[in-house]
């Protein structure tokens, strides 16, 4: 009986929406990313709101998990602005662009926790992630279109191929190579995210 009632709660709470902090969508930082990271520019929300949502998914998980050294979330991919951005726009200006569209001012919407599953031999990967909305990050994406693609790189920039996304758990602590992280929110996105 006891095991039962286990199980019950547990399928409870994997279905129930994870929480976070209404103070913790607001006064997100613009910044440079640190050299290797798979980002160039990356948005840099309150550290609390990582620590939260690790706790959150450490509790529902079967896994160990680990967290992310720091709360990032990317906006320009190192691999894209080699590829596609490097040759007219310097990280400085991408950061102007963030600022003119107000991408450091903006409530950031919670839509959802997902989840992915990697096979690879013997070694299983899972991670976690947050996924978040705003419409100024689209605007931001479209302005750094380059208006003479010849002269950006080699690669076609493709702004709607990132989505706002907080690495939040893993169960190894290499989180690099699980970037880029294409989402489709039916598949990837198995429990929401809202704001308490």
């Amino acid at each position: 009986m006891v095991v039962v009632a286990v199980l019950l709660v547990r399928a409870m709470l994997a279905r129930s929406p994870y929480q976070v902090d209404e103070e913790l969508l607001t006064g997100w930082t613009l910044a440079a990313a640190p050299p290797g990271d798979p980002a160039v520019v990356e948005a840099k929300p309150p550290a609390r709101l990582l620590e939260d949502l690790f706790r959150q998914v450490s509790r529902r998980s079967d896994h160990t998990l680990v967290a992310p050294a720091r709360a990032a979330v990317p906006l320009v991919l190192a691999g894209e602005y080699s590829d596609s951005l490097q040759g007219v726009l310097s990280v400085e200006d991408i950061l102007g662009v963030g600022h003119d569209v107000g991408l450091d001012t903006v409530r950031f919407e919670p839509v959802c926790i997902g989840e992915r599953h990697r096979e690879a031999g013997d070694l299983s990967e899972d991670l976690y992630f947050a996924v978040f909305d705003a419409p100024q990050f689209d605007k931001f994406r479209f302005e750094l279109t380059p208006l003479f693609p010849e002269h950006a790189g080699s690669g076609i920039y493709d702004p709607p191929a990132l989505r706002l996304i907080l690495t939040v758990a893993a169960t190894s602590n290499d989180f690099d190579h699980w970037w880029p992280i294409g989402i489709n929110p039916q598949q990837d996105c198995s429990v929401s995210l809202r704001a308490s």
